[in-house]
């Protein structure tokens, strides 16, 4: 594309929005295509449907608005949405506050931003189309120029439910300027935005300077109070406040519960009657979604308040706790890195410190285990959707179910990944180790205002928990490079497995995906991978069906199943194919009798660490010798009676 055709592609795009009519055009337009008048809920709920909706593994919802972007948040997700259903359909609860309830940095204020970044964009596709009267500052529905006195009769005869009043300067426009001459008055289209002041409001209750009424309801030219009252209302006010701003779209309150009595006052006002009180001179009508969010410690302390009471009848509160899937929680990290401007830093993250770090974060953020025989490592792989016989998600169901303020205190991913940046910032060059890394959250504790005064017992103990799990975790990945050719070896068996498993469950035939042959289900590669596992004989038929219904639900995402996609799968054919305690132990300690052979195994696994697997030739080598200390009986790290860390494992 030529300079030339650019300028007339970014032409023809803002030409889109250019149109402009009157209101008997307006009116024409609306008989044809009633949802361009929906309300502010509705018009949020479209929005996010429009983005589209997929099944989850299982079963649960998961909205594309978010996808990407949210992790590991389904449940309160699903239950905002729900909520903006049943408000699009004009039910009592779309005159509730909408308010996002959680710790810092659990995800409040993304959510907010990516439904404000849709709506901006859903204004500027046909299907979210918006028009309002022109020159409004509140960008009014141009449906309020009908009188009260006809519109029962629209609605009987064309079905259009109009709800609210003119603004002032709109009356005031159709009075002067118009002549009272409805069909005349000019519409235009709109697009919201919050860097435009359209459709668009937030107000942070946490500055010390906004605790001023005017910068909700707007502002008043004071050198326009003479004369007629109502004249008076359409020449002085501005209408340049936030809760002006967002009519027909969205208003979000950050610091909600840090709002002075004299606000939310408006603030219930609008909640109960959708209008904003303009104090002498009446109230304006307003059409706004409100969502408010907060810290729990703020709302406890609001909810002490009597005086409260009428505020807190009026509000919908949906936690958003800390995520709890330890692989979420890496891509949580991801993103933040992404933003962070890591890349250009010049060191290199090895690849399991994201992950070590993930899991102290997680385990930080976990009520103890009741289940019978659950280990915190169980509770920790099967909320992750791991394979943690005898438990099942029916168990890991009931347990959110008994707890459901898990995750709603513990170490912030926000915590993490300053830690992560000052361990970064320390070095011009080479690599952050795993461990290193953990210890830098351990030793930032001592740091951090919200857990320094808790328990540092209870953080030495998950400290543990979490280099157990690295130890897991580095002993997988040594033992997957030990394999040549790991991913192309697993995805054989895992092909054929698939292959075998489908026809099973049909009960028809396979084929065979090296040779195409059509074939029956090849049961002696089933029964090899399904014993590794230790599924008996008795127990296949049920493993075969969940295994199915798995990969069903995976290809019915549009996903491509590979051996990593069902956790049985993936700990069965790493089972196959990892070598034994003695075999890896044998590469990493080379005898004099096999040296020379050894040594070549060895450097090939380091080979294959940095080639295949993103280990840079400090990292691996790090790992290597880790996990020969360990396969030796060496434990990284201890803790004193005095809740002391002592590591015996040198960070560097």
């Amino acid at each position: 594309m030529d300079l030339e055709q650019l300028l007339a592609a970014a032409e023809r795009e803002e030409e889109r929005f250019l149109w402009e009519g009157t209101f008997a055009q307006y009116l024409r337009m609306v008989m044809e295509q009633p949802a361009i008048t929906r309300l502010s809920h509705a018009r949020v709920y479209d929005m996010i449907i429009t983005n589209g909706v997929e099944t989850g593994p299982h079963g649960e919802r998961v909205y594309g608005l978010f996808k990407d972007h949210i992790f590991g948040m389904e449940g309160p997700l699903d239950r905002l949405v729900q909520y903006f259903a049943s408000a699009a359909q004009g039910f009592e609860i779309r005159k509730r506050i909408l308010l996002l309830l959680g710790p810092p940095a659990s995800g409040k204020s993304s959510i907010v931003n990516l439904i404000k970044r849709g709506l901006e964009q859903y204004t500027r596709d046909e299907g979210g189309a918006v028009y309002a009267i022109k020159g409004c500052p509140m960008q009014e529905e141009p449906l309020h120029l009908i009188p009260k006195e006809l519109r029962s009769q629209v609605k009987q005869e064309f079905g259009l439910h109009i709800e609210g009043d003119l603004c002032p300067r709109c009356g005031y426009a159709l009075r002067h300027q118009y002549n009272g001459r409805i069909s005349e008055v000019q519409v235009r289209r709109v697009t919201l935005s919050e860097r435009e002041s359209a459709g668009i409001g937030s107000f942070v209750s946490s500055d010390p300077g906004s605790q001023n009424l005017g910068l909700l309801v707007g502002s008043i030219d004071t050198n326009q109070m003479t004369g007629d009252r109502l004249d008076v209302a359409g020449r002085a006010y501005r209408l340049d406040g936030e809760l002006n701003v967002a009519n027909r779209g969205i208003m979000e309150f950050a610091e909600f519960f840090k709002t002075e009595e004299t606000l939310l006052r408006v603030l219930l006002g609008l909640a109960q009657e959708q209008e904003i009180k303009m104090g002498r001179f009446g109230s304006v009508y307003a059409d706004e979604a409100i969502i408010a969010h907060s810290n729990e410690g703020d709302f406890v302390e609001f909810s002490a308040n009597p005086k409260t009471e009428a505020l807190l009848d009026r509000i919908i509160t949906i936690k958003i706790p800390y995520n709890l899937r330890v692989s979420e929680e890496q891509h949580i990290y991801d993103l933040m890195l992404q933003a962070g401007g890591f890349q250009e830093a010049g060191v290199h993250i090895s690849p399991l410190a994201l992950p070590v770090m993930a899991t102290f974060a997680v385990l930080s953020r976990f009520d103890p285990p009741e289940k019978q025989g659950m280990s915190l490592a169980d509770k920790l792989r099967l909320y992750d959707g791991q394979h943690v016989p005898p438990f099942t998600h029916e168990d890991l169901a009931e347990m959110q179910e008994e707890h459901p303020d898990e995750g709603m205190t513990g170490i912030s991913p926000r915590y993490v990944l300053n830690k992560l940046s000052n361990v970064v910032t320390e070095r011009s060059h080479g690599c952050v180790f795993a461990l290193t890394a953990l210890n830098a959250l351990w030793e930032g504790l001592r740091e951090h205002i919200a857990l320094a005064s808790g328990d540092r017992a209870r953080y030495a103990t998950l400290l543990q928990e979490a280099v157990k799990q690295y130890d897991h975790l580095a002993r997988g990945a040594v033992r997957r490079a030990h394999v040549d050719e790991f991913e192309r070896e697993a995805s054989r068996l895992f092909d054929l497995y698939r292959a075998s498993v489908q026809a099973h469950c049909q009960n028809g035939k396979m084929r065979d995906p090296q040779t195409g042959v059509e074939m029956s289900p090849d049961e002696k590669a089933m029964r090899r991978l399904e014993e590794s596992l230790g599924i008996t004989e008795r127990g296949k038929a049920k493993f075969r069906k969940e295994v199915c219904e798995s990969l069903s639900r995976a290809e019915s995402l549009g996903l491509k199943p590979n051996h990593t996609t069902v956790p049985q799968i993936r700990e069965g054919i790493e089972q196959l194919l990892f070598p034994g305690p003695k075999e890896l132990e044998r590469t990493l300690f080379p005898s004099s009798r096999r040296e020379v052979e050894d040594e070549r195994n060895k450097a090939a696994m380091l080979q294959r660490l940095e080639q295949l697997y993103d280990y840079c030739n400090e990292c691996s080598q790090d790992l290597v010798d880790y996990v020969g200390f360990s396969l030796r009986g060496g434990q990284a790290v201890r803790v004193t009676r005095a809740n002391r860390v002592r590591w015996d494992w040198k960070l560097r």
